[in-house]
């Protein structure tokens, strides 16, 4: 009865996909159409009055490595039956990493931690 079981909540996991990523035929798309706008020239500038806003003391900020953009989208979504995300739109962008140490609201440092960035058109679309 157990193995039943098992292979039952197997065949219906197995079922749900994620609907969030492009699929490779958007991908070539829009690397065709060039759909992720120019690439960022100063990420630190665009990063900089986000950092302000969000870390507690933003001047604390120490070790900051800004890695090289990559190709990237932003896809928002919502949940639909059985917790299966689907995509409602899709910005294709540029996401740039940063890495860094910075204070927290006690005044200790959290250590190197990396920081994702989605940035389209010199401007900040999201962050992780």
């Amino acid at each position: 009865m157990r193995y039943a079981l098992l292979v039952v909540m197997a065949v219906f996991c197995g079922c749900a996909t994620d609907q969030v990523s492009p699929t490779k035929e958007e991908w070539a798309q829009a690397e065709a159409q060039d759909a992720f706008g120019p690439r960022p020239e100063n990420i630190e500038a665009i990063l900089r009055p986000h950092w302000r806003i969000t870390l507690f003391d933003a001047d604390s900020m120490k070790d900051l490595e800004i890695r090289e953009p990559v190709r990237s989208f932003h896809a928002t979504w919502h949940y639909g039956y059985a917790q299966i995300r689907y995509r409602d739109s899709i910005t294709y962008c540029w996401m740039v990493r940063c890495v860094f140490n910075a204070k927290n609201r006690y005044g200790g440092y959290t250590g190197l931690k990396a920081h994702d960035y989605h940035i389209r058109d010199g401007k900040l679309l999201a962050y992780e």
